[in-house]
């Protein structure tokens, strides 16, 4: 579990930046919450 949070933390700085040029502050906001529940969620659902 902690390879996959190293990814997705390295894989969240662009995608962080890329929200914050587009003006996406609320996705940007709840970024980490939502890549917390997509972790949790089975493949497919």
């Amino acid at each position: 579990m902690a390879r996959a949070k190293k990814i997705m933390e390295a894989t969240t700085d662009p995608l962080d930046a890329m929200l914050a040029r587009l003006q996406l502050s609320g996705i940007r906001d709840q970024l980490d919450s939502l890549l917390d529940e997509a972790a949790r969620e089975p493949v497919g659902a």
